[in-house]
Parts: structure tokens; C-alpha cells; sequence
């Protein structure tokens, strides 16, 4: 039996749906325009493009897999880290190239100037979001990770707004800073990671790797078996 390339079958068989990429793009063009037309708009060109990536880079595993999507991949040679990592890759992709795109776009009209939208707090929020997101939606249907994302960020600003100024940089508690990172990487969008919150900001990416490992032990362990047909 031939092997199966895993990053191939994933641009074969994609991860996205057609609505999904358009929105992506769609975000992307229109957070360069707006750099395009308002340099104030640098530090927030962003932002959009990681809350799209929270939905993008939730593209499930498991339910695939039991539904026979993934049958060609799981039984053509692959060894199933090596598809779990091509599945990761595959996931994240699409809204890495979109962020990476606007970064672009802002490094050329503003030439000599550091970039707000590949700035470390932007480039650390975008891992945040696309490991978490990615890991807790494996187990689960599509977006289910970043649907149940927003909910919990949502509510935990409208509940709670003054959580938003537990930055390490302000003086927060370490422990309230990785927190606040995990619930809202927003707040890291367009600036640099400081000193004083380097630790929290480290604290918030180690669980997000260990959400991955977990995530990938989860996908090469696991007992996938078919659903009944309906």
C-alpha cells in the first residue's frame, strides 16, 4: 500500500469550509485597508484576524474521524503522529498566512517603523489562540473550542471588565495575568510583551504547548470508530 502524504491529503481533503476561508480573507483585506487608511488603526489591525483564527484553527478531529473523512489517511501508511501534526499544521495555517499578510501590508506603507500587527504580544496571542483553540476542538466537532471560547471571553468581560487591567505590566498578580492571557489574548494584540509580564505571557504559551501534546497523544492513542450510518 502507497504511503499517504498527510500534508497533501489535508489540502485535498481541506479542514476549512469554503465559507470559513472567505471570511478569513475577507478579515485580512479589510484590516489592510484599514492600515491602508488610518495609521491609527496599526495597534487594532489585529485583533479581528486573531478572533477569526479562534474559529479557523477549530477544526476538530474526532468527529471526522468517526464519520470515515479521514479513513484514506488513518489507513494508507501515515503513522498517526505524523498525521496529527499535519492536521495541526493544516488547521492553523490559513490564519497565519492571513495575519502574516496584514504584517506585510503595514511593514510597506509604514517602512522604519515597528510593526504593531507582528509585534510579540501580536505574534504571542496568535499561538495562544491557534494551539487552544486547535487542542480543544480535537475531541469535538468543528469550532466547538472557539465557540466556547468566546463565550467564556465575552462573558468574562462583561461580568468582570476591570480583569482586563490584570496585566503583568500594571502591576497584576502573575498567576491573575497568565490567566487573563489564556481568557483574552486580545489584550496582547499590537504591543510588545514587557519585561514584567514576560513570565505570565511564558506561563500562558507552556499550557498552550501542553494543550498540544496532550491534544496529539490524544489523536495517536485514540480508539476512533465509526458511526453508525443514519
Amino acid at each position: 500500500m502507497n504511503r499517504i502524504a498527510a500534508l497533501r491529503f489535508f489540502l485535498v481533503v481541506s479542514l476549512h469550509s469554503r465559507l470559513m476561508l472567505v471570511a478569513l480573507v475577507a478579515v485580512g483585506a479589510v484590516a489592510a485597508i484599514g492600515v491602508l487608511l488610518d495609521p491609527m488603526v496599526r495597534e487594532r489591525a489585529a485583533t479581528p484576524v486573531v478572533f477569526a483564527q479562534m474559529l479557523a484553527s477549530s477544526t476538530g478531529f474526532a468527529v471526522r474521524a468517526r464519520r470515515g473523512h479521514l479513513d484514506l489517511l488513518l489507513t494508507g501508511g501515515q503513522p498517526r503522529v505524523e498525521a496529527a501534526v499535519a492536521h495541526l499544521a493544516m488547521s492553523i495555517a490559513p490564519g497565519v498566512a492571513v495575519w502574516l499578510a496584514v504584517g506585510a501590508v503595514e511593514a510597506a506603507v509604514h517602512i522604519g517603523s515597528p510593526s504593531a500587527t507582528l509585534a510579540g504580544g501580536s505574534g504571542a496571542a496568535m499561538l495562544l489562540v491557534s494551539a487552544l483553540a486547535w487542542a480543544a476542538t480535537v475531541p469535538f466537532p468543528p469550532l466547538s473550542g472557539g465557540i466556547a471560547w468566546i463565550l467564556v471571553t465575552v462573558t468574562a468581560t462583561a461580568v468582570a471588565p476591570a480583569w482586563l487591567d490584570l496585566t503583568g505590566g500594571s502591576g497584576g498578580a502573575p498567576f491573575s495575568s497568565g490567566a487573563l492571557y489564556v481568557v483574552c489574548p486580545f489584550v496582547l494584540v499590537g504591543r510588545p510583551v514587557l519585561p514584567a509580564e514576560l513570565p505570565a505571557v511564558l506561563g500562558a504559551l507552556a499550557l498552550a504547548a501542553a494543550a498540544v501534546a496532550a491534544a496529539l497523544a490524544w489523536i495517536t492513542r485514540a480508539d476512533v470508530a465509526l458511526e453508525a450510518s443514519q
